[in-house]
């Protein structure tokens, strides 16, 4: 009986270890856009499953609506200083949205992509590897330090979390990542093991 309890014990902290989502927080009023710097940039990159709350400070009434063709549809009624407004994001895609009587200084996108996309799961394997050069053009370099490449696998997502290229395990990590195919954007690099992965950021120019 001991033994069966501690097993599902086991099960219960892996399933919460896995279902951990992120809150992402942004201070909304005048000037809330992508130029702005600060919980007042209001563009975001998150997983699924992940809750952005908006904040509202300073002064004026504000709302927050997604536009048109945003994958998930969400709006905040006409509030003032003080209030705040959440929504959890569950799907993959992008989700541009304004403050509606305020649209062209209040704006932003949420971009959403897989759940464990930006997750960093081994602090020691994020130490020991590097990915350069960043920003890349038409290839980059993942160099290891102490660690056998064989047993590593490659992914590549694009910002949207769509998966653009794979690489199989017993890649020559002397040779250069080709990308010269790829659009200019952000990617994730996903580097996974036998039981620990990490996901780095790469600009494509």
């Amino acid at each position: 009986m001991k033994k069966y309890l501690l097993i599902t014990l086991c099960l219960n902290i892996a399933i919460c270890a896995n279902a951990q989502t992120e809150t992402y927080n942004i201070d909304w009023s005048f000037g809330s856009n992508p130029s702005a710097s600060g919980d007042a940039n209001s563009n975001r990159t998150i997983e699924e499953g992940d809750t952005v709350i908006w904040n509202w400070y300073a002064n004026g009434n504000h709302n927050v609506v997604s536009e048109p063709g945003a994958t998930e549809s969400f709006s905040s009624p006409l509030q003032g200083p003080g209030s705040t407004f959440s929504y959890t994001f569950t799907q993959v895609g992008e989700n541009d949205y304004v403050c509606s009587p305020h649209a062209g200084s209040m704006f932003g996108t949420i971009t959403v992509v897989p759940e464990g996309t930006l997750n960093t799961a081994n602090f020691s394997l994020q130490e020991s590897l590097t990915v350069y050069p960043n920003p890349a053009s038409d290839e980059f370099y993942i160099e290891f330090e102490g660690i056998n490449s064989s047993d590593l696998s490659i992914t590549i997502f694009n910002a949207l979390g769509q998966k653009i290229k794979q690489i199989n395990k017993g890649f020559d990590t002397d040779k250069p990542i080709d990308v010269s195919d790829f659009e200019t954007g952000l990617y994730y690099v996903r580097i996974s093991g036998k039981k620990s992965y990490l996901t780095k950021k790469i600009m494509i120019q």
